[in-house]
């Protein structure tokens, strides 16, 4: 009797042992779940994370504009893309680009969503000699004109207040 109680005692163990060895392995964060979003991802993000005003005020520039359209974003109250950049969840996607080799798509998904989402007119803020093959000539107007999205160029001047900038459109 006792070599039975022994043996249903070791084989009992020996499940237990067996069943945590085969359980789920704790991964690091790079190796859970990895995503490089896509455009309809991220403007379905931003459409239900933005108010329609902010949707309205999108600030899109070409080349080194970047600090001049966050200027004019926080006078009118609207948002540009490096809004976006600052989301928690834009550092997840990187990250998830990254790992699968992929950055320069979140980048190009990520101006898309944000031409995809502009309701009613987008702002442009233009630097002297714009690039043609920007994103903003690539695939942010294009995104824009295909939905007859009114786009309005600006000029900035310096020493004047973002308001004060002339406007084309």
């Amino acid at each position: 009797m006792k070599p039975i109680l022994f043996l249903t005692l070791l084989s009992s163990f020996s499940a237990s042992i067996t069943s945590v060895l085969a359980g789920p392995v704790a991964t690091s964060p790079e190796k859970r779940q990895v995503e490089c979003p896509e455009v309809d991802q991220i403007a379905d993000y931003l459409a239900g994370k933005w108010t329609t005003e902010q949707k309205q005020q999108i600030v899109f520039y070409t080349g080194g504009a970047g600090s001049d359209a966050v200027k004019l974003a926080r006078v009118l109250g609207g948002k540009t893309y490096l809004d976006l950049q600052s989301d928690p969840k834009y550092s997840t996607w990187m990250r998830g680009c990254s790992l699968l080799g992929r950055s320069q798509d979140l980048a190009i998904n990520a101006s898309t969503a944000l031409a995809r989402i502009a309701d009613e007119t987008a702002l442009v803020v233009v630097e002297d000699h714009p690039n043609p093959e920007s994103y903003w000539f690539v695939y942010e107007k294009p995104e824009l004109v295909n939905r007859n999205i009114h786009i309005v160029r600006v000029f900035p001047k310096e020493g004047q207040s973002p308001g004060d900038w002339r406007m084309e459109g």
